[in-house]
């Protein structure tokens, strides 16, 4: 079994009210002891946001939390698939 979470549980600093890099996220979370790592795309889905997702730089940004997690033999959980529970898909064909 894999351990996972999401970038949203490493977005913020002790100390600090700068948001850290989603690539800074990653590696907070890999660094933590998870494996599988999801990118919170809540911030990069408002037109009212500073988020680096929002921005045109946003390729670099994901190039920058895929080699976060890389490096520390994690993996970014937008690659995975979509898991269901059960409950989810009952009566679902």
């Amino acid at each position: 079994m894999k351990l996972g979470t999401s970038t949203n549980m490493f977005n913020c600093r002790r100390g600090s009210l700068a948001k850290p890099t989603y690539a800074e996220m990653t590696a907070a979370a890999a660094d933590a002891g998870f494996d599988v790592i999801d990118i919170d795309l809540s911030g990069a889905s408002s037109a009212c946001t500073s988020d680096e997702l929002a921005s045109d730089g946003w390729e670099a940004a994901i190039d920058a939390a895929g080699e976060a997690a890389a490096k520390r033999g994690a993996v970014d959980g937008s690659v995975q698939p979509l898991y269901l529970h059960p409950r989810q898909t009952a009566g679902r064909r």
